[in-house]
């Protein structure tokens, strides 16, 4: 293979796992809205910085998923695959908040009285992979 077939092939399989991650997000959310199990939050994590607008929040997680973006062109697979699932869960989000103004949750979690969305937990197992990829190898080089 050549270096641009090498680079296809190794952009393929996150962008099919990032288009995945987004149906799965936005069927499941559109789905417990259907149901009357989702509510919105206009903050971020357990409803923080609700009093803060919607478009601020928009703007905030768009900086952010262009910078991880950016990212993720640049690093090795090792570091595109859990920012493939940061990345999925922030513009899960990022579409909620456009769309409805705020996020749907409608995970419940158990005995909290808080809930959360397929997305939150794209962006938590993309972190936790993040954080083992760098405790096992260091820190990503951009």
């Amino acid at each position: 293979m050549n270096s641009l077939q090498n680079s296809i092939s190794s952009f393929r399989w996150p962008i099919a796992a990032f288009l995945a991650l987004i149906v799965t997000d936005v069927t499941t959310k559109e789905w417990a809205t259907q149901q009357g199990w989702s509510q919105l939050n206009t903050g971020v994590s357990f409803g923080l910085g609700a009093e803060y607008t919607s478009v601020g929040w928009i703007l905030v997680t768009a900086v952010i998923l262009v910078w991880l973006t950016v990212a993720w062109w640049r690093e090795s697979d090792r570091w595109r695959w859990p920012l493939t699932w940061l990345i999925a869960g922030g513009f899960g989000n990022l579409l909620d908040r456009v769309v409805w103004g705020g996020v749907r949750d409608w995970i419940p979690l158990w005995h909290t009285g808080i809930s959360n969305n397929a997305a939150d937990w794209f962006i938590a197992i993309g972190l936790g992979w993040w954080f083992a990829v760098w405790y096992i190898s260091g820190l990503p080089r951009s």
